[in-house]
């Protein structure tokens, strides 16, 4: 008799009985309501044999694919991320299985062309989790050290990046190693056979993205995520897994190391460092960066330009220097409103507000643009106005500020071959300033660059996010660090109105504003104190379960969201929770009703 799980959002494990020994790990071809359905085996079962139990059908895999570690670390994410153990290991195994491995010509070793440092801190013995920080050139060769450790030892290595396209950036440093790409660009034969040759040892190292955090590592192995911060790394469906944890608990399991480099530390992996679960490695700056924060509040402001600004601007250009502003209100105007009424124009899809980019108004989230309207929607008088400073309007500001420069700025509807042509032109020096939105990543070379400027450091910080200054933190140091680390010839610029101090901080690095954040946190039981839990109830009962739910767990979360405010959709009802990190936390089966359970990141 053994025991079984599904890849069904239904929790617990079945009996079966075989007439052969299934090993744990192996998949298994099942009769289950009715129907024909595969199963994971989980061992030999411990309860008493009962009389009406079903044979299975066949057995899918002659050796498990599933590892004891892998089965492991499925147990875990049942628990840490409130789903059944079939659906956190359809998670683990890739889809690829469900084909067959075919014969590609594996990768060549590509050449080796990056100008490493010699003088590197050593990495800390334990514990066996290790966040680095430092400038680009630092990362890669810490990186490329500790990869030629590994698999000098037999060791094999998984690379992550947040995105694929962003890989290209680290083939300098993995030169000489077999490494191949686990995109979702190839064909599932391809990946499958990337994954075999991966686990064989005829490749050591593979990059990819969250998923290629499930590949298997083996003992002592090496998992680096680069760009730690970036959201891409928290998967978007339930089960919503967070890769950093989950390439702690491998490296945990296989006594092998895990490596995040990015920008600053979040606050939760600065509290994790503090307790010891973690180390941290920083470069040392030999020459401090050139960095300036611009208080709007004792400066002049012209059309979001300061003086203090339009001055440094004025001092690159003198220095046959370019100049980057980056702003995240595109078009004209970031808004159309009517004087009278105070109507605003809004997309009638999404709800948010339309930005105006010359004769049209624009929605940055569904890219849709509709006309510039006459008279206002809901008064019908000829008052609309435009609210709010775009990039375009600041382009207008310094081209008469600045006749003689080239100046452009990305508008808010600008294709996709429109912005690369822009930021090919800058890259190029066919532009002395140029004002982008997030797109400015695409430009690579930074040499000709003397001046980069945040036109509006506290945007994040106008919402109701309890983590919005943790999120404006990381987002300027890593701004910082990308641009202007190591460099004395040139300048990093952010204006703020409403946080100057916080602004201080990211740009010089000052951890007082961990303490300051965890003191905040510990009073008010937010992250790492506490998990905020979201829980979706469903069906035809959901109301009489949601109250039903509330009065059995209320003894058991540290913050309740108030009844008198349910959170009602369409969906069902959401309850908000609070709860101890280190907590067990249940809900019983309710009849009548679907619960979910996602925690809030």
């Amino acid at each position: 008799m053994i025991k079984v799980c599904l890849p069904i959002p239904v929790r617990g494990s079945f009996d079966y009985i075989s007439d052969e020994p299934v090993p744990a790990g192996s998949r298994v071809m099942v009769p289950f309501g009715g129907r024909k359905s595969m199963a994971y085996c989980l061992g030999v079962a411990e309860s008493a044999p009962r009389a009406k139990l079903k044979k299975i059908m066949k057995v899918i895999d002659e050796t498990p694919l599933i590892s004891p570690e892998m089965l492991t670390l499925s147990l875990w994410m049942e628990k840490r991320y409130f789903t059944p153990r079939g659906m956190a290991l359809k998670v683990i195994l890739p889809t690829e299985l469900k084909g067959k491995a075919r014969d590609f010509k594996l990768p060549a070793a590509l050449p080796f062309t990056a100008d490493l440092r010699k003088e590197l801190p050593a990495l800390p013995q334990s514990p066996r989790n290790v966040y680095v920080s430092g400038s680009v050139e630092f990362q890669k060769s810490f990186l490329r050290r500790e990869m030629e450790k590994t698999i000098s030892a037999a060791g094999r290595v998984i690379f992550l990046v947040p995105l694929m396209n962003e890989a290209s950036s680290f083939e300098d440093i993995l030169g000489g190693f077999r490494a191949a790409r686990f995109g979702s660009d190839l064909l599932p034969s391809h990946r499958y056979r990337i994954l075999c040759d991966f686990r064989g040892g005829k490749l050591d190292v593979i990059i990819g993205t969250r998923s290629a955090v499930f590949a298997p590592l083996g003992e002592k192995g090496l998992i680096i995520m680069t760009g730690a911060q970036k959201k891409t790394y928290i998967e978007e469906q339930h089960p919503r897994y967070s890769t950093e944890e989950v390439a702690m608990k491998r490296a945990e399991l296989s006594s092998g190391r895990f490596i995040a480099c990015g920008g600053a530390l979040s606050v939760e992996q600065f509290y994790r460092v503090k307790k010891g679960g973690a180390a941290a490695v920083c470069e040392k700056n030999a020459a401090p960066p050139r960095r300036r924060v611009c208080d709007l509040l004792e400066e002049s402001v012209n059309f979001g330009v300061s003086s203090e600004l339009l001055k440094n601007i004025k001092s690159a250009l003198n220095e046959k220097k370019q100049a980057l502003l980056y702003s995240p209100r595109g078009g004209w105007a970031t808004s159309y409103v009517c004087s009278a009424c105070k109507f605003v124009m809004k997309c009638e899809k999404c709800g948010r507000k339309l930005c105006v980019s010359g004769f049209n108004l624009y929605c940055s989230s569904c890219k849709k643009t509709v006309p510039v309207p006459e008279r206002c929607p809901r008064c019908r008088r000829k008052k609309m106005k435009n609210r709010g400073i775009g990039r375009g309007l600041m382009a207008s500001f310094l081209r008469k500020q600045f006749p003689e420069n080239r100046i452009a700025a990305v508008d808010a509807d600008a294709t996709a071959s429109d912005k690369k042509r822009i930021y090919e032109k800058y890259e190029k020096g066919d532009l002395d300033v140029l004002i982008s939105g997030p797109g400015f990543a695409a430009v690579r070379n930074w040499s000709k660059t003397g001046l980069f400027a945040v036109m509006d450091a506290d945007f994040l910080l106008y919402g109701d996010d309890w983590a919005a200054e943790e999120k404006t933190f990381l987002w300027l140091s890593s701004l910082a660090s990308s641009f202007a680390s190591g460099r004395t010839d040139a300048i990093f610029m952010a204006q703020t109105k409403i946080a100057p101090d916080l602004v201080r901080a990211a740009l010089s690095g000052d951890e007082s504003f961990y303490e300051k954040q965890l003191d905040v946190r510990r009073k008010f039981a937010f992250p790492p104190f506490a998990r905020i839990l979201r829980i979706k109830i469903s069906g035809r009962a959901a109301s009489e379960a949601a109250l039903k739910l509330r009065a059995d767990i209320k003894d058991k979360v540290m913050e309740l969201s108030p009844e008198d405010k349910p959170a009602a959709s369409a969906i069902g009802v959401e309850i908000r929770v609070k709860i101890d990190p280190d907590a067990d936390f249940e809900i019983e089966k309710i009849r009548g009703a679907s619960v979910t359970i996602e925690e809030e990141r």
